[in-house]
């Protein structure tokens, strides 16, 4: 059974995407994991602010929504280890993307991204940034301040000099292909 808050932050979610949430996870009375991977029934979708009040919330799978934006209070999401919005048409992500302290997994394989905000370096506790199939091609040098980063990928990357001898001196795992292979990595989904 879901605490209160919880339960009405859920319920506020439900209301604004116009459709119940069917698959997600409680644990001591809060939302824990949820996925509305796809899920939305409008092409053109926009995630509903009240998202962010799922102040509890440490996984949430948005697969294959075709969503182009997501809402500032995703910032709010401050327990959320891992995001996956694979397959959307995000061109940007809002600079809270930044605050999220947990994040440990981003994974944005799929979607439309050309740039990557400077807030993105804040989330120290991020291990795997996953940006393949996107037309990125630069990185922000804030990147360097993702101390436990230990994977990132990308398509048609061009990583500066400071980017390379980062990623070398700490070890981290890269995986850059030059098209739009089926190359990236099948692990990162919602179990």
């Amino acid at each position: 059974m879901l605490l209160a808050p919880e339960h009405a932050a859920l319920l506020e979610v439900e209301e604004d995407l116009g459709q119940p949430v069917s698959s997600f996870e409680a644990s001591g009375g809060h939302v824990t994991r949820l996925d509305l991977s796809c899920n939305l029934k409008a092409l053109h979708f926009s995630l509903p602010a009240s998202l962010g009040n799922l102040s509890s919330l440490q996984a949430l799978g948005l697969l294959n929504n075709l969503s182009a934006s997501l809402p500032d209070s995703i910032g709010n999401l401050h327990s959320l280890q891992l995001l996956n919005l694979q397959s959307n048409r995000l061109a940007a992500l809002p600079e809270t993307v930044g605050a999220m302290a947990s994040l440990e997994e981003l994974l944005l394989v799929k979607n439309q991204l050309t740039s990557l905000p400077d807030t993105i370096g804040n989330l120290r506790t991020l291990q795997i940034l996953d940006l393949l199939e996107n037309p990125l091609v630069a990185l922000p040098e804030t990147i360097t301040q993702l101390s436990s980063l230990q994977v990132l990928t990308g398509t048609n990357l061009v990583l500066t000099e400071t980017l390379e001898r980062w990623i070398n001196d700490n070890g981290i795992m890269t995986h850059r292909v030059a098209d739009n292979s089926e190359a990236h990595w099948k692990r990162w989904r919602m179990e």
